[in-house]
């Protein structure tokens, strides 16, 4: 009878060993199962890789109304398309003598364009007398050319951000001249007109590098980090707390969140004296002669 006992006892242990080694096993694939899982899901929106399909998407999107509030009011960003005419004269020689009493600041957007953000951008700058800069990727160009044909039309300033968006200290001299040739030439078959602004991607430039492209290196001092927040509320706060007479502000004209701040900070600063030119305009306002051995980080 003890025998039996024990064994019974012995049993009974091995059991419970077993359920839970069975408990623990399951609790511990569990945990494997949702680390694999957030591993899939996706943080990186560098947006230069947009695939082909979500190109095809973005362009069917309808452009809706978005209302945006300020810190003491509401108002209204329109996301009408106006009817553009392919053959209108591009407006670089809009009168900017209106300016010379204000504080300039050049709003740049780089990686562009895109038919939905870029756009809505467009559609809003003359409620703030505004033009801009836009360092364009070379091969978004020929898929989103309406939308480029139309910044340039409206007179903003196009520039080139190079044509696959590559560290240009990676790349060996032929490669460099690639990069620039090839996003200057579509610019030019777009545009009908040359550009002779670089912005570097990551500002990555030397003195070879400048050699080689002979363009005029536009970097920025004001750097919202939208592509990082992602929060329209904080980017226009950044533009608005550190603008300044002859700052260059870097935006990328792909993500919302971006156009979004950008036009709430213009809101805010036209209030405040302040006048929104491309680089080329401000260059012109303060009597800067540019050079092609130069960074520049804001024009004063």
């Amino acid at each position: 009878m003890r025998k039996r006992k024990i064994y019974i006892k012995k049993k009974l242990k091995y059991r419970i060993k077993v359920i839970c080694f069975i408990i623990f096993t399951v609790l511990i694939l569990n945990c494997v199962n949702n680390i694999f899982n957030s591993f899939h899901i996706s943080t990186d929106e560098t947006l230069i890789n947009e695939n082909e399909q979500n190109i095809n998407n973005q362009k069917k999107e309808n452009q809706e109304e978005n209302i945006l509030l300020n810190e003491n009011n509401s108002y209204e960003i329109s996301s009408d398309r106006q009817d553009i005419d392919d053959n209108t004269t591009n407006n670089f020689e809009r009168d900017i003598n209106k300016f010379k009493n204000k504080k300039l600041i050049a709003f740049t957007f780089d990686d562009g364009p895109n038919s939905k953000t870029t756009n809505k951008l467009l559609d809003n700058l003359d409620k703030y007398n505004a033009r801009v800069t836009f360092f364009v990727v070379g091969n978004r160009v020929k898929t989103y050319e309406d939308t480029l044909k139309r910044a340039y039309n409206m007179g903003n300033l196009i520039g080139s951000h190079t044509y696959n968006h590559k560290n240009l200290f990676e790349l060996d001299d032929n490669q460099i001249v690639d990069e620039i040739k090839k996003t200057n030439d579509v610019i030019k078959e777009v545009t009908g007109s040359d550009t002779l602004y670089l912005r570097p991607p990551y500002g990555n430039t030397n003195k070879n590098i400048k050699n080689l492209v002979n363009m005029y290196n536009i970097l920025w001092d004001l750097d919202t980090e939208d592509w990082k927040y992602k929060d329209k509320f904080k980017i226009a706060k950044y533009i608005i707390d550190n603008a300044h007479d002859g700052g260059i502000i870097l935006l990328h004209d792909l993500y919302e969140t971006s156009i979004d701040g950008a036009l709430l900070a213009m809101e805010e600063l036209s209030k405040n004296g302040y006048a929104f030119v491309t680089i080329e305009e401000m260059t012109t306002l303060k009597g800067i002669t540019l050079n092609k051995t130069s960074n520049y980080f804001n024009i004063k």
